[in-house]
This record gives C-alpha cells, structure tokens and sequence, in this order.
C-alpha cells in the first residue's frame, strides 16, 4: 500500500498549475506596475516641457510689449497685461491641463554696475519716477498642474537679461530740424555723428542754400529745395529741387570734412537719390547726384547716374525731360513718389523730477528774479559756486519760469551738464567761447512747450512766438546784432565757440545762428532754422531728461533656466 501512495501523483497538475498562475500574476502585477510608472514619468516629462513653455510664454510676451513702453510705468505694469510687477500676477494660458506663467521684472538703471562688473538690478518699486533704463532682467516662472493626491504641479523658472534701448521721434535724431523753413547761407558744415551719414536736415517748409553746404547726411523738406554744395546723403522733397554747383551722394573735395577721394567715388553706395514727390528736378550744369533723379513733373538739365554708375564720368550724360527706355541705364525717372514722411515737432514739457532723477540740482528762478538767475549764470561759468547754490561742480537746471525774460550764455566753463530752461529767450554776446573743465560735459538751451505761455505746436502765424515790442521780427534781417530777440526765439552770433562739449538747444519757435564754430549737439526749432558765414556743427545725439521715448527696442542677451527653488 505505501508503495502505491508512492507512485500515485495525482493532484501535481493543480499545484502545477497555481504556481504558474503565481508566477504569471506577479509578472502582470509588474507589467502593469512597469506602464503606471512610465505613464507617470511620461506625464511629468510632459508637465516639464509645459512648464518650461509656459515661462518662456511670458518671456516672449513681455518682450512684444516693451517697444511700446514710455514711462516706467508702462514699464512696470504694461496696460497689455498685468503681470509685468514685483512678485507678478499669475496669467492662466487657455490650455489643458492648467498652465500658467508669471513674471518678475528688475530693471538696470542708468547702466549702473556693482564692483565685480554685473548690473546693479532695481525693483519696480523702489525704482526712481523716470528713469533711464538700460536693461531688464526678465524672470518668468511656469507652472504645468495642479497638485492633488494624485499628480504634482510642476514649476520651471527662465531668466533673460536683455539691453533696452530708448527710442526717439524722428524730430529728435536730426542734426537740424526746423517746424517751416530751413535756411543756410554763406559756408555751412554739418557733420556726421559716427561713420555713416546719419547728420540729417528736416524742414516743415522749404530749405533754401544760398551759397554752400557740406552735409554728412541727407534732407528732408515739404516744401521745396534749393541748394549748393555736397551732400553725402539723399534729397527726399515734395517740391521741386534745384541744384547748382552741387553734388549728392560723394562730396569731390579732400579737403572737406569726411569728404570722398577727388575721384569723386561714392563709398557709401545707396545714397545720393534726389526725388521730388511733387515737383520737379532742375540741377544745372556742373550738378551731380550718384544716384537715380525722379521728379512728378520732370527730370529736367539733371546730370545723374545710378548704382550701376556709381563714379562720375568726365563728360557725364544728361537725363533731359524724357527717362532713357532701359530702367537699368536710366539716370531719371518722370513719374509719382510717395511723399517724404512728415516728422512731427517733438513735443518737451519741462518737469522738475525728470531732471531730479538724474541727479541734477534744480535752480529755480522766476521772471521777477531774472536779473539774478543772469548774475549766478555768469558766476558759475566763471567758476564760482553762486551763493545760493548747492555745489559748484556736478549737474544743474536753471529754471526760469513766468514771463519771459532774455537770459544770455557768456563765456566760462561747464563743471557738470548744466541745462538753462527758460520761458523766454536764450542768446550768446559777441566771441562767447563756453568749454568744460573735469570731463566732458552738455549744455542745454531750452524754451520748453509748457511754459508761459504754452507753445505747444502747431504754432500759426508769426506773432505766436512774440517779441518783447509786440512786433514780429524782421525776418529780412534776421542776424542784425542790434536787433532785440522775439520773446521766445534763440540766438547764437558772432562767433559762438562751443568747444569740447556738447549742445542742444531747443525752443518751438525760431532759431538763429551765424559765426558759430565747433559745436557738437543738435538744433531743434519750431518754427524757421537760420544759420549762416561759417556755421559749423557736428551733429551728436543727446539725451534729454524732457524728452520721453517713444519706445524701447529690447536685445536679448543671455537666457537660462534657473532654480526653480
């Protein structure tokens, strides 16, 4: 009997087959264990990726946006959305799962630098009202989820440092720009401001030359032109312009500032156009422009060539009223042109916190204390800190408000930038020479729009600007020394010597200026620009504390992500 319970191996099969099914279970169990887990790390591998999305979202977001910021404010808190703050608002994107961003922006101001070299990085709110920022450091965090029991919210953190850039109107990147009519006469030089021909002349009117220009730039005019001399740029009117003894696009003389080989080849190809919008062209004999002449009306005795003909032949070919048949050899064209673009007067309101914000000590004065605003003018620039003034050296506003007084610029030296912001005139005496000691500093004239009275733009007729008599001016004699200064105009004669600094001056009614030499800065009138005998400026862009931007161009620098801890 045992030896049968021995060999009887009934029921092996059932344990066979439950530890097969054990076995079979646990793999299953691992399987399924195995796919759970790389779903989860899938899942959280996908939340990264939409987390880091997300805060590179609000980056670029931000980016598309500042252009148009103004003030800081806009800055700050750009209308567009509401997120741009100290601490941020979180922005909810319209996705699924739950994907937000927010952002936190810190500002460089006036290139400021820590003693290792890194910019020195500003809230928005302990940030002064104005500032000039110079760059932004951009912190955008994305968040993928939403944490539950279940599933875990992920953060992911990009920082971006990018430079900013203000920019200007128009009005205010031109060496010389005039409201109406633009003239010069009697030996006139504007030069470029680095290696290109970027010294431009706009005019509201007409531009009227009367004996010879050597400009590194070009002109812009609504009304028409008539000009001699070099210009190195291009000549953009809607009226008719008429050359004589003149050459656009290469100057032909050595021995003119920035001029080209007595070759006359153009080294800056693409300049020397000459179009009329509405008129015509008429160079006379000896006129020359590099480039294509095209007039409304007609290309009439014009000696022009092309970009293909970039050095002017000996005996070179004029266009005459009919264009050549090939475009590619043709030298004129008779045919419509948009109109030169119109460059608004640039708008500067005077604000005592614009100035304060950039670390200048504002003076003020009043038009019943004139005489004394004159009087510690003349002190500082003989060097002697005035009696009720903080310091003698670093930056200072003299402000004169109320009814205008005249106030003149004597000779001496800057020890700081000084501004002279007046509601009346501004003029220099016979052989002022103004230079700086300890650095390099500006000077600004100002006749501000928001004075007494306003003179915002557009001002209508003659009288607007005023003078003391109640007369206008007699503008066919506009640089008599003897004559008395319209009320708001700016004066600057015989033989003004600005050396070593710069100068910028700005009033919305009428300048004037002749025997004036060495001057680097820019001249910005409302009404008529006048210069003559002499007259020479390097044109160098300035900023001003007045004067708003009208946007930021941004350039990304370096972008990482960080901690999100």
């Amino acid at each position: 009997m045992s030896r049968w319970l021995r060999s009887d191996e009934r029921g092996i099969a059932l344990v066979v087959t439950m530890l097969v099914m054990m076995v079979v279970v646990s793999l299953s169990v691992a399987v399924v264990q195995l796919s759970l887990h790389e779903t989860s790390v899938s899942n959280l591998d996908q939340r990264r990726l939409q987390a880091v999305n997300a805060a590179e979202t609000g980056v670029n977001r931000w980016l598309t946006t500042v252009g148009g910021s103004v003030t800081w404010d806009d800055l700050c808190h750009n209308p567009l959305y509401p997120d741009a703050q100290d601490g941020g608002v979180p922005s909810v994107l319209s996705t699924s799962p739950r994907v937000q961003y927010t952002l936190g922006i810190q500002f460089q101001i006036n290139g400021q630098v820590d003693v290792h070299g890194d910019p020195v990085w500003t809230n928005c709110s302990t940030g002064s009202a104005t500032p000039i920022v110079t760059a932004a450091l951009v912190t955008s965090t994305g968040v993928a989820g939403t944490a539950t029991s279940n599933s875990v919210a992920v953060t992911r953190k990009i920082q971006e440092q990018v430079n900013l850039t203000r920019i200007y109107g128009e009005g205010v990147r031109k060496a010389l720009y005039a409201g109406n009519d633009l003239e010069i006469a009697s030996r006139v030089f504007v030069r470029h401001f680095e290696t290109t021909n970027d010294a431009d002349i706009y005019s509201g009117g007409s531009v009227v030359i009367n004996n010879y220009l050597d400009l590194q730039g070009s002109i812009y005019a609504q009304g028409t032109v008539t000009f001699k001399g070099c210009i190195e740029g291009d000549i953009y009117a809607k009226g008719t312009i008429t050359g004589g003894a003149a050459y656009v696009g290469a100057c032909n003389s050595a021995a003119q500032p920035g001029a080209e080989p007595q070759s006359g080849v153009n080294i800056y190809p693409g300049w020397g156009y000459v179009t009329s919008s509405q008129g015509a062209i008429d160079f006379a004999v000896g006129a020359w422009a590099y480039g294509t002449c095209t007039g409304k009306t007609g290309v009439t005795k014009s000696y022009c060539s092309n970009q293909r003909k970039p050095t002017k032949p000996s005996t070179p070919a004029q266009c005459g009223d009919t264009p050549l048949a090939d475009p590619l050899e043709a030298c004129g064209y008779v045919r419509s042109s948009p109109d030169p673009p119109v460059v608004p007067f640039p708008v500067m309101s005077y604000a005592a916190s614009n100035w304060t914000a950039r670390g200048y000590e504002v003076e003020p004065y009043t038009s019943a204390t004139c005489a004394t605003a004159q009087a510690d003018l003349n002190t500082y620039l003989s060097g002697v800190k005035p009696a009720t003034w903080g310091s003698l050296t670093g930056d200072h506003v003299i402000r004169v408000a109320g009814s205008p007084c005249a106030l003149g610029l004597y000779s001496g030296s800057l020890r700081g930038n000084l501004a002279v912001i007046n509601d009346g005139s501004i003029d220099t005496p016979g052989n002022a020479a103004i230079t700086s000691t300890g650095g390099s500093f500006t000077l600004f004239a100002i006749r501000p729009t928001n004075g007494t009275p306003n003179l915002t733009p557009p001002l209508n007729t003659p009288v607007t600007c005023g003078a003391p008599s109640g007369v206008p001016r007699d503008t066919t004699n506009p640089v008599s020394t003897q004559e008395a200064l319209p009320s708001y105009d700016q004066r600057y004669a015989a033989k003004t010597n600005f050396s070593g600094i710069k100068f910028f001056t700005y009033t919305p009614c009428s300048i004037w200026s002749y025997n004036t030499t060495d001057m680097g800065g820019q001249m910005i009138a409302g009404r008529t620009l006048y210069a003559k005998n002499s007259f020479d400026i390097g044109f160098a862009t300035v900023e001003v504390p007045d004067l708003l931007p009208m946007g930021y161009s941004a350039a990304p620098v370096v972008i990482r992500e960080i901690s999100a801890q």
